[in-house]
């Protein structure tokens, strides 16, 4: 229904047409502040966008991805408001981040038929990492110029392990590497000397598990079989990323450290908001328990190609099949208040460290980018993705677990 009201001379004027304008100049202006300069020229440029009558603005958003595109030859960077999903014109296609997965129908509805796109992963590195290519098939269900199966094709899954062929375009030390996705200069040599800016002391509980994506899940199989709503998602937590979290909670009290594990799912009912959610639980948990240095953001990642080739990073530790994990660590360079990024880097390098002494290439490369992730909350705040949407459970458990042993071993031998 449209609100009207009458002028003094007896005319009729609708005010959604009243704030219409006024709310396209508010969001064009929060574009703006959020943007770097370089940001804000595109948004000038491509203000009068449109997609199914829909306004498309550009935006910096403090979600994963929201750095993805750098280097991309895109012409513009968009955000369509109605629905907040990341995207990115170029080449003649719209690509939508791996982000917008749980509202991606709504999107897709819009473009299907009048512009080609894909969705694509978050995956760091725009193919730099191990040669591959991080352009995303559709999720399941939704609408797509060029759909896949609404169920996984096992002859399109391909095994990789992840690695670091040289230090070229990273920044590297001590078999540490680092894909800087920032301008931010990063000394990982003296950041491993460094000493992280905390101790567990006291009877805590000292680490907060939380998954601000809960229903990221993996390959459902066998005994591991559940229903999905959307490829690669559930709510129950036998599957998703919050049975990973119990593992790590798991080896973390068994080596001694207390945990707080919040298994709360923070994307549903709705992707958007799932960070603003989560932070939200963040601090009111940390309000209760100040005693809380470290918080671990559990997700799972995807990689999928645009002809629908699904990735499965693995390796091999001692005799079992491990899914590979990647520390994604922010800053502030996105925009929002973050001056403390250097102290979580620095326990994530460690971290990182640990694992490449003690078990090889379980851990792809850090990931640096411009956004903060919640990470502001804590000095010893990361996420970790243990895996992606094609591993099985049982290879993100173990992974999981060998990444809950280096934790351990950093938090328990400070220097």
């Amino acid at each position: 229904m449209r609100v009207k009201t009458k002028t003094r001379r007896g005319g009729v004027i609708y005010i959604s047409d009243i704030l219409r304008p006024v709310t396209g100049l508010l969001l064009a202006v929060i574009g703006v502040l959020l943007l770097s300069s370089e940001g804000a020229k595109t948004l000038l440029s491509s203000a009068a966008a449109r997609i199914s009558g829909t306004p498309l603005l550009a935006a910096a958003l403090d979600i994963p991805g929201g750095g993805v595109f750098a280097g991309m030859s895109a012409e513009t960077l968009l955000i369509e408001p109605s629905v907040l999903s990341f995207a990115a014109a170029g080449s003649g296609q719209i690509h939508i981040n791996k982000t917008s997965e749980g509202i991606y129908p709504t999107l897709g509805n819009q473009l299907a038929g009048r512009v080609p796109f894909i969705v694509r992963s978050d995956l760091p590195g725009s193919g730099t990492e191990g040669g591959v290519c991080p352009a995303a098939s559709p999720p399941a269900r939704a609408s797509s110029v060029n759909p896949i199966s609404s169920a996984p094709d096992e002859n399109k899954i391909s095994e990789i392990t992840v690695m670091a062929q040289n230090p070229d375009g990273y920044d590297a030390a001590e078999g540490v590497y680092v894909k800087n996705n920032t301008k931010q200069k990063v000394d990982v040599a003296g950041l491993l000397g460094g000493a992280i800016p905390f101790r567990l002391t006291g009877g805590g509980p000292h680490v907060l598990i939380i998954h601000t994506h809960g229903s990221e899940a993996y390959l459902s199989e066998g005994e591991n079989a559940y229903e999905w709503d959307t490829y690669g998602r559930t709510e129950d937590t036998r599957y998703n990323v919050v049975r990973v979290g119990d593992e790590i909670e798991k080896i973390l009290a068994a080596e001694g450290i207390s945990v707080i594990h919040d298994r709360n799912i923070y994307d549903s009912p709705s992707f958007n908001g799932s960070y603003t959610r989560a932070l939200e639980a963040i601090s009111a948990q940390m309000a209760k328990t100040p005693s809380i240095k470290v918080i671990i953001d559990v997700h799972r990642d995807s990689m999928v190609t645009k002809e629908g080739v699904k990735y499965r990073p693995v390796v091999e530790i001692d005799g079992r099949r491990a899914a590979q994990v990647m520390l994604v660590m922010g800053t502030g360079e996105g925009g929002l208040p973050h001056p403390d990024w250097m102290e979580n880097l620095k326990l994530a390098l460690k971290i990182q460290k640990s694992m490449a002494d003690n078990y090889s290439l379980l851990a792809r490369p850090v990931y640096l980018t411009s956004s903060r992730y919640n990470q502001h909350a804590a000095t010893g705040s990361m996420i970790v993705e243990v895996g992606t949407s094609e591993n099985t459970l049982d290879e993100a458990i173990y992974g999981a677990q060998l990444f809950a042993k280096s934790v351990a071993g950093v938090l328990n031998t400070p220097r």
